[in-house]
């Protein structure tokens, strides 16, 4: 399982990939506490590179 984190393209682009890596980090923990096993779970912080 791949996980992306993404921002929008306002904010530079070192904030932006912190918070897209902080907003997938989170993702990844609430998961791996549902019991999916943390090591299937593949993660990419992408910041304002591929905006959703």
């Amino acid at each position: 399982m791949r996980l992306e984190g993404h921002t929008d393209q306002i904010g530079d682009e070192a904030s932006n990939l912190k918070l897209s890596r902080d907003r997938v980090i989170i993702v990844k923990n609430y998961l791996s506490l549902k019991g999916v096993a943390s090591d299937r779970i593949e993660i990419a912080y992408l910041g304002s590179q591929r905006p959703v």
